[in-house]
């Protein structure tokens, strides 16, 4: 225990001692890196915009070191910035006063310092520095004409890059550029070479030895460059390679050649797959960015797989094209998922993400969803339990109903019984019955055999079986009787009424008969309601009768819904059947469609937010703009506000504005009233309220600034004020209507030996006093003319030096028609 207490300080003290040491190291290492990535910005050759080149845009250096110095507490008081050439440092100031050379270099000095958590002797504080300078780098272009390309011009014996540039993603791997002479070598050619640029040798990229060699005979040698792929997003860096004075050769002018490292990061899905209920609505997926990017990532979607895309199809993806902002990371693609009433498999939408800009596509460039269908198998009935048909018909067709169509097959069995026989029958579509993907109803057609003579009424009797992806409904049984009496059939609509959304669609309306009949029954339609006919319109139909066919006992009279982008109420189409051939209308012989709009109401606005006019302005007009046409009168009310009065600066022609049906604008008259008042310029904000009808977009402030036309009664100011030693010159504006200058009085000062005395005083050049007056005050009287926004001259001389002091100029002016009067006064100190 004694040893123990004896060591254990000594271990605390030693702790740490380790503890404080780290620290300082990882300050000093932050440090380091600061200040070279700040170098490097500075010396890098792109502009932030407006000519603005990287060198000089201090705050964008000093934030380069922030970006890593702020895990030390580096803040802009720490980073100085300063530029040399090959004299020195010529400038310690940032934007430096001069511009710069193409060898000067920038340098970028951290210094801060790391207090102690735990008292350590007498260290209050740890100093911590580092620096780093880089040479800036200025784009030039070479060869024959300037632009880098083209033959190269010299002598036979120069040799050159073959090509001046290139650009290549940091994930490129090895790049080549070729030097080359004008001529096959004779002798051993040696090319040495340097290189320099913002991209750092052995971090960014490697490349070969310098120097390189052209061997007799041969013409040309390659350099190979290797870009490092790291995972730092550094914006592009650039790499400049320079020949060096060869031997047995000359160095031609086509001697930079220079590389651009495009650090482009990439852009994934976060997951490959993922799994939604058809009833979840919608759901977001990220989509990310492999490491930070200093310009804006847009990425394209694409769609597919067997789930179909679009309006009322099984998704829909928002938006089109993802954005990640500069700085940004990620973002979110909303995917909205339509529950509809289909029994279906399991569908897959396919996102892949396109060709991105300013990014590359990452490890998962496309997302599989799987949308699983939660909707009920559909039940499968006869459409009526019983029919009565004629022995003598002939033909007979009866039928079989989905209550909802599906996407999948649907195979139905059914069995036959009853009272006849098969000499009295044939049955041309036998069990089992098939319902395609997408169908609502099969037929089962049969031939009517007559009989050699009279017969008591029969039966056929059909039972449905066990249905395959449906459930057998009711009726699953249907009776025919066949029947030698004929009876002309009863025709009605299977239901009065149906509701449906608004949307490209075909509507079915059933028609039923009592029975089949031996000739084609005719159904003329009229048609009557809210909802109008025709192509464009709210819907259309092309015939405006049913024809029934021989031995069927129902029709489908089709309505095609049209789909509009018009706010509109809820609409009818009302069927009525006429007068039936070979058949008796029964009820109910009318069915009403009702049509709810989808469409939401029209977003109000202003077309424009804000007008400047003078008070001469008069009338002008104002335009209000929807989004989408409405069917019924959309009503605005306005809302007036600002410095600006009703009835005395303004008027408006209207207080609500409507916007008819059908239209997309309608304007009201704003006059401005011209008064003779001077006053200052007004403010009037014309305000949407709630509408009627619609709702309210994103303009909807109008702002109209009215300037004044009127002149000030009276109103003077100086424009300067010049104190010689013996003189005042005071130059003075009228900013408004015709004034008289009135006099004034003079202060000034009695100190010393300095008693100077007032000799003149002129305005406009007219002398309106001349004497000699003592020190300290004097009130004059004039009656000069000082026209409308003139700018004259008062002076004041004295016949001595101005003393020390303060001193006072006051002006009297009056208004040359309605005699208001007002002063000027200026106070001044001669030192």
């Amino acid at each position: 225990m004694v040893e123990f207490a004896i060591v254990f300080p000594l271990l605390v003290i030693l702790i740490i001692g380790i503890f404080e040491f780290s620290r300082v190291m990882f300050s000093y290492s932050i440090a380091i890196a600061a200040t070279r990535e700040a170098a490097r910005y500075g010396a890098a050759i792109q502009d932030i915009g407006g000519g603005i080149p990287q060198y000089e845009d201090c705050q964008g250096i000093k934030d380069a070191a922030k970006r890593i110095g702020k895990f030390a507490g580096i803040n802009d008081g720490d980073i100085s910035i300063q530029y040399s050439n090959d004299s020195g440092i010529y400038s310690t100031v940032c934007p430096p006063g001069q511009d710069v050379g193409f060898t000067d270099s920038i340098a970028v000095t951290i210094k801060t310092s790391i207090s102690p958590i735990t008292p350590m002797g007498n260290f209050t504080t740890i100093p911590v520095s580092s620096s780093s300078i880089r040479t800036i780098l200025k784009k030039i272009r070479l060869g024959e004409t300037g632009t880098g390309a083209g033959s190269v011009s010299g002598l036979l014996s120069d040799v050159n890059f073959k090509t001046t540039e290139q650009t290549a993603e940091e994930s490129k791997g090895t790049l080549m550029v070729v030097v080359e002479l004008n001529q096959v070598a004779i002798d051993l050619v040696t090319i040495p070479f340097s290189v320099t640029g913002t991209a750092i040798q052995g971090v960014d990229y490697t490349i070969t030895s310098s120097p390189v060699y052209i061997n007799p005979g041969q013409q040309s040698t390659t350099l190979y460059i290797n870009l490092i792929n790291d995972a730092l997003e550094e914006g592009n860096e650039a790499l400049f390679i320079g020949i060096g004075t060869p031997t047995n050769a000359t160095k031609g002018p086509q001697d930079i050649h220079m590389i651009t490292i495009v650090d482009p990061p990439f852009v994934s899905f976060t997951l490959a797959n993922s799994t939604k209920l058809e009833s979840d609505a919608f759901t977001a997926l990220n989509i990310v960015l492999s490491k930070g990017s200093s310009q804006d990532v847009t990425v394209p979607i694409i769609s597919g797989g067997t789930a179909t895309w679009g309006a009322g199809a099984d998704y829909m993806t928002s938006p089109s094209s993802v954005v990640i902002p500069s700085g940004s990371l990620t973002s979110l693609l909303t995917v909205y998922i339509h529950d509809d009433l289909i029994d279906e498999d399991n569908e897959i939408a396919a996102l892949g993400l396109g060709s991105p800009s300013n990014a590359v596509l990452g490890s998962i460039p496309m997302h599989l969803m799987t949308i699983v269908d939660n909707d009920d198998v559909p039940e499968v009935a006869f459409f009526t339990a019983g029919q009565v048909v004629s022995e003598e018909i002939g033909t007979f067709t009866t039928a079989l109903t989905l209550s909802e169509i599906s996407a999948k097959t649907i195979s139905v069995p059914y069995t036959i019984s009853g009272t006849t026989i098969p000499a009295d029958y044939i049955i041309h579509n036998p069990s089992p019955l098939v319902f395609p993907p997408g169908s609502k109803t099969v037929e089962i057609n049969m031939s009517i055999l007559e009989g050699d003579g009279w017969e008591v009424d029969e039966t056929l009797i059909l039972t449905l079986g066990s249905p395959t992806n449906a459930t057998i409904g009711a009726p699953s049984v249907q009776t025919i009787v066949i029947t030698e009496s004929s009876v002309e059939p009863l025709v009605y609509f299977a239901a009065s009424s149906q509701s449906v959304t608004e949307g490209d669609q075909t509507l079915n309306v059933l028609i039923q008969m009592s029975n089949a009949w031996s000739s084609i029954v005719e159904i003329p339609i009229t048609l009557s309601g809210t909802a109008t006919n025709g192509a464009g319109a709210d819907y259309v139909i092309s015939s405006s009768s049913l024809s029934i066919p021989i031995g069927y006992t129902q029709g489908m009279y089709q309505v095609q819904i049209n789909e509009d982008l018009i706010n509109e109420s809820a609409e009818t189409i009302i069927l009525t059947m006429g007068t039936v051939v070979n058949g008796t209308a029964s009820t109910p012989n009318v069915h009403t469609i009702q049509v709810l709009d989808n469409d939401s109401p029209p977003e109000v606005n202003f077309a424009i937010s804000k007008v400047d006019k003078l008070e001469t302005a008069g009338t002008f007009s104002v335009t209000l703009t929807l989004n989408t046409t409405a069917s019924v009168n959309v009503t605005v009310p306005l809302i007036t506000s600002g410095s600006a009065n009703n009835g005395t600066d303004y008027s408006l022609s209207t207080t609500s504005v409507v916007i008819p049906p059908g239209s997309l604008t309608n304007s009201f008259n704003i006059t401005i009233i011209d008064d003779s008042n001077f006053e200052p310029d007004e403010t009037l904000y014309v305000q949407l309220g709630a509408p009627t009808n619609g709702v309210l977009g994103s303009k909807t402030v109008f702002q109209v600034n009215i300037e004044d036309d009127d002149l000030p009664i009276c109103e003077v100011g100086t424009t300067l004020l010049t104190i010689g030693t013996d003189t005042i010159n005071w130059s003075i504006t009228n900013k408004g209507e015709s004034l008289v200058f009135t006099g004034g009085t003079v202060d000034w000062q009695n100190i010393g030996g300095n008693k100077p005395k007032l000799t003149e005083v002129t305005f406009n050049g007219n002398v309106v006093f001349s004497g000699s007056e003592r020190p300290t005050s004097y009130t004059y009287f004039a009656w000069e003319a000082f026209a409308q926004l003139d700018t004259t001259n008062a002076a004041f001389r004295f016949d001595g030096n101005l003393g020390p002091g303060g001193n006072l100029l006051l002006g009297k002016f009056q208004n040359a028609v309605t005699g208001t009067t007002c002063t000027l006064t200026e106070v001044f100190q001669i030192h």
